[in-house]
């Protein structure tokens, strides 16, 4: 017999009931992980300047697509007004999306609403699944 592994399980060996265990997809699980943050005040600006200053560290040939990495100076980078506005920018964008995720005919309604239409013709930026996935991490 299996062994139960959280509560419910639990609760259902001892009544004798079974119940399907949900499982999520990334994209829940990461919108799971982000209200988290949220309930806890850790949803903060710096989680996202630590991985976007890691991304210009680490990955030089991306320096390029921002104003602020391409002299980079790292005690310098995060006085930079630039980098600052950026973050804040990409950190609403995520609220966003994070906000829409369950609700697809939301999240369509709001992509034609911000003229979004270019994801429609394959546009694909690399740097945005690097960031996502440091995200993650």
């Amino acid at each position: 017999m299996k062994r139960p592994t959280n509560e419910k399980e639990i609760n259902n060996v001892n009544t004798g009931e079974e119940e399907e265990i949900i499982s999520f997809t990334d994209l829940q699980e990461a919108r799971c992980h982000w209200i988290q943050l949220a309930k806890l005040d850790l949803q903060v600006l710096k989680v996202i300047q630590s991985t976007i200053a890691h991304i210009i560290e680490k990955f030089e040939p991306m320096r390029l697509l921002w104003s602020f990495g391409k002299n980079y100076e790292k005690k310098k980078l995060y006085d930079d007004q630039r980098f600052h506005d950026y973050c804040g920018y990409f950190q609403e964008a995520l609220k966003t999306i994070m906000e829409f995720v369950d609700e697809p005919r939301d999240m369509c309604k709001f992509i034609r609403n911000i003229g979004a239409r270019h994801f429609f013709y394959n546009v694909y930026e690399p740097h945005i699944e690097v960031k996502f996935k440091l995200l993650i991490r």
